[in-house]
């Protein structure tokens, strides 16, 4: 089947500007990464344990030992028994100051305020203690995916092992944060070799193994081991020169936002990472725009720290790699003009706001606050290289020698000055990097993107595949724009319901994206089949084939025929409209059906890939026609107590409410109803334009559009003005009944 492209912004940061500029979402620092104060970790192990893992034979092992960890701050005051402590790292293991990972989910199922690991990394190499935070900040400044990072204290059985980086780890959680809010793709750890060259199309050539490891390690979604996204990336990349940049590799990967990346990769003088050295980075299929994302890792060997005799200072930022050595991604960015004027900005970009002596000086006053007075204090601090207190002081402004041949303030101030040199002219037009619409939902379809530079953005589509068409896109302030220059522009396309839209960003000579990859069907399907009931908290309601008690979603046909579930899905993920397929069987008239919502799809057809939010999500319904996605149903279910669960009042209602007496695989009843009397409200007209009536005073009101999201909230009313609203299908709640209203205008 072919899979139509979209891109959009995590769901519940749609309407957020700040989320549309950085692409991401970059969330805050919070308690577990505080920047303000140096927490405290206490590690307690058996003490056999802990000599036995500090054995010269052990020190390259991940046997994970069970322990206690103790997490404080001003804020957090946490302690958490049987989690698994490791040794972590590679050349670090052989470091008197050692690296250690705790795993929060080793010997019980759990997670610890939203983390499963904990990194403290000792950056033993490293007078100056700040190069992976600098770097870190960096990153995040820019709005781009990095690793949290805090200075933390650390005790093992009572022993002060001194300042460490308390290092956010990367896995499924940092995805669901960072990128989709679900983390299910696929997410590859690549160590060295990882060069990303081409092995060809079958997707097993890159699960290969070197020394004794995959350099493309899948650390999600094992059971499936699939690479093939993995090797249509690759294979993209290879095929760039024959078939373009621009729109091949785009399908398969933001490289908009890696361009980025790249730069702040060569002017760190990042030499462990991709270009130079292929290793240290991530990468993960985001389920939402359906693109391999960058995610850069262990970023301790930067900004003039050398192990292998090079000048990072000086080496050109367009000819980086060592000498006679392909790194594809790169020679493809460097080889195509409109990427390498890409990269030239991005280059300017970081330096103009990174590369001089405010912005690191602000950054050494900052953290010299926090650590001068415990530098001293650190027994492991001086073990590996003979660093002082002394050293750490200077090392902002000069040189320590040896592996660290520059100051921090001198590798800042001739990296830019070279890199400069170096700079080719640029385009000061960027091209569009991020692109929303409201999906194949029965109304306008509005257009958001996010554009710097000196064009006019116009949108630009073509309707059922005719001529193409041109629309204004506005920064004004005006609808469909929500805040005037603010550099997100939107704009919207009046046709008919039933019509197909394809569109793309036109700004100067750039166009973005490609024509076929964002296309929104206007219709909704008109096959029967509805979301009857939902319950997110089973445990005791219902059991599976299995006596598990899991989440799950009832499926109803009111008819008037048979509906064949082929081609079908169930998702919780707007945009990633095809995540699990129903089975292909035909749903009789009048008959139920229950999909186990468990995100165990090896025990069977009914169960899906995903689980249910217990905080309340949407979920929808589609079926693909014509090659695109078609909304079937679409239910938004709040939070409930365990065993509750969220239908309609009966099987011909577009009402919901929440029922104390669920009924799976049977006819919802209003005598189920938690608070029968709440269904004594009624609301008209609907459809609306100007304003919503209600039968009676209503003491809470709340409006959500189909994507869950609170649009608004009132207390004690009796009508609701709708009249500025956009036209759609929007939920209304009423003191706990639930209604799906309609406005036109």
């Amino acid at each position: 089947m072919k899979k139509v492209y979209y891109i959009f912004c995590i769901l519940s940061l749609l309407l957020s500007p700040q989320y549309i500029i950085a692409q991401y979402f970059t969330p805050e620092y919070g308690e577990v990464f505080i920047q303000d104060e140096i927490s405290v970790v206490k590690v307690e192990i058996d003490p056999d344990s802990l000599a036995h893992m500090l054995l010269e034979e052990n020190l390259f092992s991940d046997h994970e030992y069970p322990a206690t960890f103790i997490f404080q701050n001003s804020v957090v005051s946490d302690t958490l028994h049987n989690i698994g402590f490791r040794l972590r790292g590679n050349t670090s293991r052989l470091a008197a100051k050692k690296s250690f990972k705790v795993s929060i989910n080793s010997f019980e199922p759990r997670k610890w305020r939203g983390l499963e690991k904990v990194n403290l990394n000792g950056n033993h190499n490293d007078v100056s203690l700040l190069r992976a935070k600098l770097c870190s900040d960096m990153y995040r400044e820019m709005g781009l995916p990095a690793a949290r990072i805090a200075y933390v204290k650390l005790y093992i059985n009572d022993e002060y092992r001194g300042i460490y980086l308390n290092t956010e780890h990367i896995d499924e959680e940092f995805a669901t944060k960072y990128f989709d809010e679900q983390g299910d793709g696929n997410l590859y750890k690549c160590l060295y070799p990882a060069d990303l060259n081409y092995l060809g199309t079958t997707a097993s050539n890159y699960q290969l193994e070197v020394f004794g490891r995959r350099p493309y390690e899948l650390k999600t979604n094992l059971w499936q081991d699939n690479y093939s996204d993995l090797a249509q990336f690759i294979t993209s990349l290879h095929n760039a020169n024959e078939t373009g940049v621009e729109c091949d590799i785009q399908e398969e990967f933001d490289l908009h936002t890696y361009v980025k990346y790249l730069a702040l990769e060569i002017l760190q003088g990042h030499w462990d990472a991709y270009v130079y050295n292929k290793n240290n980075f991530y990468l993960y299929h985001n389920e939402i725009t359906n693109q391999i994302c960058w995610i850069p890792y262990d970023m301790d060997n930067t900004l003039g720290i050398d192990w292998v005799g090079q000048n990072w200072t000086e080496r050109n930022i367009y000819n980086f790699p060592p000498s006679g050595e392909d790194r594809l991604l790169y020679d493809v960015v460097m080889e195509n003009p409109f990427w390498r004027g890409q990269f030239s900005k991005a280059v300017n970009d970081c330096i103009n706001k990174f590369f001089n002596d405010t912005w690191l000086n602000e950054k050494v006053t900052q953290y010299h606050a926090l650590l001068s007075g415990e530098i001293s204090n650190d027994p492991y601090y001086p073990l590996d290289y003979g660093f002082t207190s002394e050293n750490f002081s200077d090392a902002p402004f000069s040189a320590w020698g040896g592996h660290v041949s520059y100051s921090l303030s001198d590798y800042f101030n001739q990296r830019a000055s070279s890199a400069l040199d170096q700079l080719e002219q640029f385009n000061a037009n960027t091209a569009v990097f991020a692109i929303t619409d409201n999906g194949p939902q029965p109304n306008i379809p509005i257009v958001r993107c996010y554009y710097e530079g000196n064009a006019t953005p116009m949108l630009q589509y073509k309707v059922d595949d005719g001529s193409t068409l041109q629309a204004a896109l506005n920064d004004d302030g005006i609808f469909p724009d929500d805040i005037a220059n603010d550099n997100i522009y939107q704009g919207f396309i009046n046709v008919d319901s039933g019509s197909k839209i394809n569109y793309q960003i036109a700004a100067g000579a750039v166009l973005y994206p490609c024509w076929g990859e964002n296309v929104i069907w206007l219709s909704e399907s008109n096959v029967p089949l509805q979301i009857n009931e939902v319950m997110s908290a089973n445990t005791s309601t219902i059991a599976d084939s299995d006596g598990e008690y899991d989440d799950w979603v009832e499926l109803y046909n009111p008819g008037p025929t048979n509906v064949n579930m082929s081609n079908m899905f169930l998702t919780d993920e707007f945009g990633n409209w095809d995540k699990w397929p129903l089975p292909s069987i035909i749903a009789p008239v009048n008959t139920f059906r229950l999909l186990w919502a468990d995100d165990q799809p090896e025990q069977g057809n009914d169960h899906t890939n995903f689980r249910l939010s217990d905080n309340g999500e949407t979920i929808w319904l589609v079926r693909f026609e014509q090659d695109a996605p078609r909304i079937v149903d679409g239910v938004a279910f709040p939070a409930m107590p365990a065993d509750f669960s969220f239908g309609r009042i009966t099987e011909s209602s577009d009402n919901f409410i929440e029922f104390a007496a669920p009924t799976p695989l049977a006819a919802n009843g209003i005598i189920s109803v938690q608070e029968p009397t709440r269904t004594e409200i009624s609301v008209f007209p609907n459809p609306a334009n100007s304003f919503l009536i209600f039968s009676k005073n209503v003491q809470f009101v709340q409006l959500l559009n189909m994507q869950g999201q609170t649009l608004l909230t009132k207390a004690n009313e009796q009508s609701l003005d709708v009249s500025n609203l956009t036209a759609g299908v929007y939920l209304l709640q009423l003191d706990g009944s639930v209604f799906k209203i309609s406005i036109q205008h």
